[in-house]
């Protein structure tokens, strides 16, 4: 007997170690229900009410099964660095940054500011957020679920749908480094007593460059996208 268990929906052979399985959805059910498509019927009742995520029939076959479970791998396609020092006369600049590019991640950001966590009398903290997908100016087609969706409702398989999931490639600059450098004759009397100084002033996480809508300059590198505070830093030495 084998040590492992595969559910049905899983890749046998070479599956990426981050894969993500997941149900594609297409906006959410209308109040009248015009727009639940006939697939969506063969899902509990509960996934058939106003304000419950549409589940894409990724096959066509008018019904949601295991089938249209669709896989993918979270890791980043693409890793960058870089850094280097340029030098000019006495002065010196030092800069490093990375990036990470074609990786996607779950936004906690959106995930905190559901319905279901500002519907009750009394509201559970929530963020910033809240107050742009539950607008009715902001978000006019109403693409976000409703309280239908807090109902606990097994999807075949107890696979979950995709949602909040956001790409988030970025570049951060990490590190910025300005130097000057006093020698000779420039250090007067000093000069009787070392050889040089060096003046610089350095500021670490001056920079985030990113397409993720919420995720500011604090975005985590880990597996979620919470956020990690990072603080700019400047310093100035000799």
């Amino acid at each position: 007997m084998p040590n492992y268990y595969y559910e049905e929906y899983r890749i046998r052979k070479n599956e990426p170690v981050n894969a993500y399985y997941y149900y594609e959805t297409e906006g959410i059910i209308n109040i009248d229900k015009s727009n639940m498509p006939e697939s969506q019927k063969s899902l509990p009742a509960d996934a058939q009410q106003p304000g419950y995520p549409i589940i894409k029939d990724a096959n066509g076959d008018n019904k949601i099964t295991i089938d249209d479970v669709k896989m993918r791998n979270t890791l980043p396609k693409i890793h960058i660095g870089f850094g280097n020092t340029f030098v000019y006369k006495d002065f010196d600049l030092d800069i490093f940054m990375y990036g990470q590019f074609g990786r996607t991640r779950y936004n906690y950001a959106y995930r905190w500011a559901l319905v279901g966590d500002v519907y009750y009398t009394s509201p559970k903290n929530s963020n910033k957020y809240v107050y742009t997908i539950w607008n009715s100016q902001t978000n006019q087609n109403g693409n976000r679920r409703g309280i239908a969706s807090t109902k606990a409702v097994a999807l075949p398989g107890n696979v979950g749908f995709e949602e909040d999931y956001q790409n988030a490639s970025f570049v951060r600059v990490r590190n910025i480094t300005l130097g000057y450098n006093l020698s000779g004759k420039k250090l007067g009397r000093i000069g009787d007593y070392v050889s040089s100084i060096r003046v610089f002033i350095d500021c670490q996480n001056p920079r985030t460059m990113h397409v993720c809508a919420s995720c500011g300059d604090n975005l985590n590198e880990g597996y979620y996208m919470s956020v990690i505070i990072r603080k700019r830093l400047i310093c100035i030495a000799d």
